[in-house]
């Protein structure tokens, strides 16, 4: 459900005319694996993060592909926001375990 919803908002995006980031557009060409590019590049337009972009004429992304983003309904973008959020929550969890097992295991040194 999710890749139909960002193939939806990339379908979306770039028949306004907006440029995907070269990463975000790749990602989704990866299929399922390389969904975390586009959803990251998708999540920093809603929470209106500056984007770095390579043309002549700007730095930045414009303000028109954020006000866009943000005027899609939220039932089709609101999935960004929990999947960015659950890849964090994941990471944090695997970091903390990974230095808990770290210390278990050479908590002798300590001793």
């Amino acid at each position: 459900n999710k890749p139909k919803k960002m193939d939806k908002i990339i379908e979306l995006y770039m028949k306004e005319g907006f440029c995907l980031s070269s990463g975000a557009y790749m990602g989704h060409l990866m299929g399922i694996q390389g969904q975390f590019y586009p959803a990251v590049f998708f999540y920093r337009l809603l929470t209106e993060k500056r984007i770095r972009i390579n043309r002549p004429d700007s730095k930045y992304m414009p303000q028109e592909s954020y006000d866009f983003i943000q005027s899609l309904p939220s039932s089709l973008t609101h999935w960004i926001k929990i999947y960015f959020i659950t890849i964090n929550i994941s990471g944090t969890c695997f970091f903390i375990s990974l230095i808990t097992s770290l210390c278990h295991k050479y908590s002798y040194l300590l001793n």
